[in-house]
C-alpha cells in the first residue's frame, strides 16, 4: 500500500471514528419535568451491599412525601442478608418499625411514614439480620427526609 493510498484510508476512517464516538448520551428513567419525584405512590428503591467489609446505601439520603404515600424499599444487592436500623439513629424511626430486615437478595418495604414524621432521619446497617449483628455502616451517612 503507497503512502497515498495510506492517507485517504486514514481520511475515510477518521470521519467514521469521529462519528462512532459522537453518540448522544440516553437518559435512563422517567423524563424531566414530570414530577417524578413527587408521583403518587412511589417506591424509592435502596440498594445495599458490602465492599472491603463496609456496607454501603448506594442512596445516601431520599426525601420521600407523606401526602403522596411514598415508601421505601430496601433491597439486599449483593447476596447478602441486612438490617437496616433506625434505633442507630438520632430520630428513630419515621415508619411504624424501627428495623428492617433484609434477607439475601431480598426486598423489604417500609410501609408508610408515621403522620406525625416530618425531619431527617438517619439509620444505620447491620451485616446480618440479628438486632445484634455487626454493625457495619454508622447511622451518620444514609438518612430519610420525610415531608
Amino acid at each position: 500500500m503507497t503512502f497515498t493510498q495510506r492517507t485517504v484510508l486514514a481520511g475515510l476512517a477518521l470521519p467514521l471514528i469521529l462519528l462512532s464516538a459522537c453518540r448522544e448520551a440516553k437518559f435512563v428513567g422517567p423524563p424531566p419535568g414530570h414530577l417524578y419525584g413527587q408521583e403518587q405512590g412511589r417506591k424509592f428503591g435502596v440498594y445495599i451491599y458490602t465492599d472491603s467489609g463496609q456496607c454501603y446505601a448506594d442512596s445516601n439520603a431520599v426525601t420521600i412525601w407523606k401526602s403522596k404515600n411514598q415508601t421505601v424499599q430496601w433491597i439486599s444487592d449483593d447476596g447478602k442478608s441486612y438490617l437496616v436500623d433506625f434505633t442507630l439513629g438520632q430520630r428513630g424511626s419515621p415508619f411504624s418499625q424501627t428495623t428492617f430486615a433484609v434477607q439475601t437478595n431480598g426486598v423489604t418495604p417500609s410501609g408508610p411514614a408515621n403522620p406525625q414524621s416530618s425531619d431527617y432521619y438517619d439509620y444505620g446497617i447491620r451485616a446480618g439480620t440479628a438486632p445484634d449483628s455487626p454493625i457495619c455502616k454508622k447511622a451518620s451517612d444514609p438518612g430519610v427526609y420525610v415531608k
